[in-house]
């Protein structure tokens, strides 16, 4: 979770790469609760630069 916020707060562009199943909810948890903080106002970090390869 660390480098994905990382790279989103320096507006890189990170990939993951979802190479089973468990590693793909991992990714989308992180990315809901990356959601969760934008809709409550929290910490805000944009995820839009953060692409998953299945």
């Amino acid at each position: 979770m660390g480098s994905i916020i990382n790279a989103t707060s320096l507006s890189r562009v990170e990939i993951g790469i979802a190479y089973k199943d468990s590693v793909l909810k991992i990714f989308t948890k992180i990315l809901n609760y990356i959601a969760f903080l934008k809709r409550v106002e929290g910490n805000t970090y944009d995820s839009a630069n953060f692409l998953i390869v299945l």
